[in-house]
């Protein structure tokens, strides 16, 4: 019996050290990241996603695609989606809108994932600002 509980113990402690090493991983890329369902409900969020629109976690998983794009780029999502299903990824430019409704530049990469079992998209959102504004200057 105690070697069960050791085994169970060791296991657990297992399991936390590889959350402990995803979290880390997730919270500290330079670009925001999203897992969202194929209705575009947000699943996960990393730090980055929530600093960059302004909003806490626990907001941003209340909100939509939708929520987080401008209104020319949101009804965009629809046939972006069907891109995504269709091939199982996805690269294109949208612009994400901060809760103080300033707007971001972002390139997506967008990739058809597995998560809890069900299908799911990883979106990696990269702040382009910058190279909007060397592109308007050429």
């Amino acid at each position: 019996m105690k070697e069960d509980e050791a085994e169970r113990d060791r296991d657990m402690e297992s399991i936390r050290k590889s959350e402990e090493k995803f979290r880390t991983i997730f919270d500290h890329t330079n670009d925001a990241m999203f897992v969202h369902d194929l209705n575009g409900k947000m699943l996960e969020v990393n730090l980055v996603a929530c600093e960059r629109l302004g909003v806490t976690r626990e907001e941003l998983l209340q909100m939509t695609l939708i929520d987080i794009d401008s209104p020319e780029h949101a009804e965009l999502v629809p046939e972006r989606m069907h891109q995504l299903i269709t091939k199982n990824y996805h690269i294109f430019e949208t612009c994400h809108v901060r809760k103080d409704k300033s707007r971001i530049p972002t390139e997506i990469s967008a990739r058809m994932i597995e998560y809890n079992g069900q299908p799911a998209i990883l979106s990696i959102a990269r702040d382009i600002t910058e190279r909007k504004r060397v592109e308007e200057a050429l």
